[in-house]
């Protein structure tokens, strides 16, 4: 961080989110969703804990998500509210007419978890 930090040539990152889950998970519209054991995928509360420090030290005020289901944000809700780590607070995944997976799960997310704002990947897709 520290490093990135000097490149860019400022003392924090407004909103810092995590481009995709580690984790084996349904992506790219798979409609026969195989699950694969990840034992080398970082778990998400060591992910949220990592997160969490760069929140706590001021360089990082703001922290989101990409391309993650709705499993996944409510596992790091989850674990924000249950141990009082960082929040996420933007989830961004792709929108457009022949993508509208938002719509199965992270919409009702988005809606019922105040503080969830909503970023839409493709230009042809806002809400």
């Amino acid at each position: 961080m520290d490093a990135s930090l000097r490149r860019l040539k400022t003392d924090y990152i407004d909103l810092y989110q995590l481009h995709w889950p580690e984790r084996s998970t349904n992506i790219f519209q798979l409609f026969d969703y195989q699950y694969e054991l990840d034992e080398d995928a970082t778990p998400i509360l060591e992910t949220l804990e990592a997160l969490n420090a760069l929140v706590r030290s001021g360089r990082v005020p703001h922290i989101g998500l990409s391309n993650e289901t709705p499993w996944g944000l409510a596992r790091f809700l989850h674990y924000a509210e249950t141990r009082g780590l960082a929040r996420m607070i933007s989830i961004q995944n792709p929108y457009n007419l022949l993508k509208l997976d938002f719509e199965n799960g992270l919409a009702e997310m988005a809606l019922r978890t105040s503080g969830i704002a909503r970023l839409f990947a493709a230009c042809d897709g806002y809400r």
